[in-house]
């Protein structure tokens, strides 16, 4: 009789095969979903500091006609020796840029190329002091 944990692996292995196979062929890219933990390591007295993590989506890199469609964001502490303590509850919001988005933003988000979301997120236009890039 195999017990729950090796149930577990064995499903997990096989779906990493799956994975491999998918990727190998060239015409998918399969994204992992994060599970989320509260803490990573127990606190220790280690001066912390707060970071978080950013993403933006937009519908391009031109600062002066595309939108940002999506922020995403989640706060941590994290010690100067790159061990997190902490991880706080994540913030996502959409955003309709008033025309549909490009295939190319489509293919690389997974966004459709038109939605309609409830209006979480206004945002005042205001000179760039960068400009949003993947780093994949």
């Amino acid at each position: 009789m195999t017990s729950e944990l090796e149930q577990t692996v064995s499903g997990h292995l096989e779906l990493e095969q799956m994975v491999a196979r998918l990727e190998a062929s060239g015409g998918y890219r399969v994204l992992r979903r994060v599970i989320r933990r509260a803490s990573v390591h127990a606190p220790d007295g280690t001066a912390t500091r707060r970071g978080i993590f950013l993403d933006v989506e937009t519908t391009g890199l031109d600062s002066a006609r595309d939108e940002i469609i999506e922020l995403a964001m989640v706060p941590f502490d994290f010690s100067e020796d790159g061990r997190i303590f902490a991880v706080y509850e994540s913030f996502d919001a959409l955003r309709d840029p008033g025309r549909p988005i490009p295939a190319a933003i489509t293919a690389l988000t997974g966004l459709p190329t038109r939605w309609s979301p409830e209006p979480r997120l206004t945002l005042r236009r205001s000179p760039p002091s960068c400009v949003p890039q993947h780093s994949w």
